[in-house]
C-alpha cells in the first residue's frame, strides 16, 4: 500500500494477476494477468490532484454522464462525468479466494441537485483469470430519482492502428465529436482518427491484438450502451497527463447507461452495471 498526500494505493496479487486500485474513485490503475502485458492501461506516471480525475485505469462515470441529460439535451453539469471517480471511497473489505480476489468499497453520493436524492454506491472488483468490475447504486431517498453511469475502462493494446475491435457491426451510434446520430457501424472497427461514439449496443466486444498476440474479451451486465473513445493525436495534446505517445495505446470500451438510456430508480430500488475483462 503507498500513500502520498492521503492518496492511498492499494496493489493486490494471487495465483493469476495483479490489481492496482487508488481509494480516491475506487480508481482500478491497472490489472495485469501473470506473464502477459497489462491489460488495464494506465500512464506511467499518474497525476493524483483532489478534485481532478486521475486518467487510465478503469474511471466510475456516476451519477451523470457528460455533462448530464436532461430533456433531449444536455445538462450542463459540472463536474464532468460527476462526483464518483473524484470522491475518496471507503475501502471495505478484501478476500482471497482459491480462483480469485474480490476488493469491495462503498461511497454515498449526496448531490441531491442533481441526482435529486442521496445514492448508496457499492463497488465490487473481482480479480484472478478475468477482471470484473461491478458498481451498485442504490435509491436511498423518498423520491424516484435519475442515474446515469458507466465504466470507462481503458484497454491497453499495442498500437491503435493495428487493433481491430469487433461485436459492433451493425450497431447504431451516436457520434459525439461530428454530432452524427443514427450512424451504423459496418463490419469490424478500426480507428483512424479521434472516436468518441456511443453504440446501441450491448453485445460482447473482442478485441484482436496482432502486437501482443493476444484476443480480449469484454462483456457486460446491466449495460445498456458500449461508449468507445480515444482522442487521437491532436485530441491528447490538449490532455495535459497524456503523454505524446499515450493515445496509440489504448481504447476506452465503457460499459454504460446514459443519455436516454438512463437508469430510473425508485425509493429502495438497486441497478447494478458490471463488465468484465478476459483473455
Amino acid at each position: 500500500m503507498n500513500d502520498k498526500d492521503d492518496f492511498v494505493i492499494r496493489e493486490f496479487e494471487n495465483a493469476y494477476s495483479t490489481l492496482e486500485i487508488s481509494d480516491y474513485g475506487a480508481h482500478v490503475l491497472s490489472w495485469t494477468p501473470q506473464g502477459q502485458w497489462p491489460v488495464v492501461w494506465r500512464p506511467q506516471a499518474i497525476s493524483l490532484q483532489a478534485g481532478a480525475a486521475i486518467r487510465g485505469g478503469i474511471p466510475i462515470v456516476a451519477p451523470w454522464f457528460s455533462a448530464g441529460y436532461r430533456d433531449g439535451k444536455s445538462a450542463n453539469i459540472s463536474p464532468k462525468h460527476g462526483t464518483a471517480r473524484i470522491s475518496r471511497w471507503q475501502y471495505c473489505d478484501y478476500r482471497q479466494e482459491l480462483s480469485h480476489s474480490s476488493v469491495c468499497y462503498e461511497y454515498e453520493c449526496v448531490d441531491a441537485d442533481v441526482a435529486r436524492t442521496p445514492l448508496h454506491m457499492q463497488y465490487n472488483i473481482t480479480f484472478g483469470e478475468a477482471l470484473t468490475v461491478a458498481l451498485k447504486i442504490r435509491n436511498k431517498g423518498r423520491a424516484q430519482t435519475r442515474c446515469e453511469c458507466a465504466l470507462h475502462s481503458y484497454i491497453r493494446v499495442s498500437d491503435i492502428s493495428n487493433t481491430v475491435i469487433s461485436g459492433l457491426a451493425g450497431a447504431s451510434y451516436w457520434n459525439a465529436i461530428s454530432g452524427e446520430v443514427n450512424g451504423i457501424q459496418k463490419g469490424d472497427l478500426m480507428l483512424a482518427g479521434a472516436t468518441d461514439r456511443i453504440y446501441e449496443s450491448v453485445n460482447p466486444i473482442d478485441i484482436r491484438d496482432e502486437g501482443y498476440g493476444r484476443v480480449l474479451h469484454i462483456t457486460a451486465e446491466g449495460s445498456r450502451q458500449t461508449v468507445i473513445w480515444n482522442p487521437w493525436e491532436e485530441g491528447a495534446r490538449a490532455i495535459p497527463d497524456l503523454d505524446a505517445c499515450d493515445w496509440k495505446r489504448f481504447v476506452c470500451i465503457e460499459a454504460a447507461a446514459c443519455r436516454e438510456h438512463a437508469v430510473i430508480l425508485d425509493p429502495g430500488e438497486e441497478y447494478v452495471l458490471s463488465q468484465t475483462i478476459a483473455l
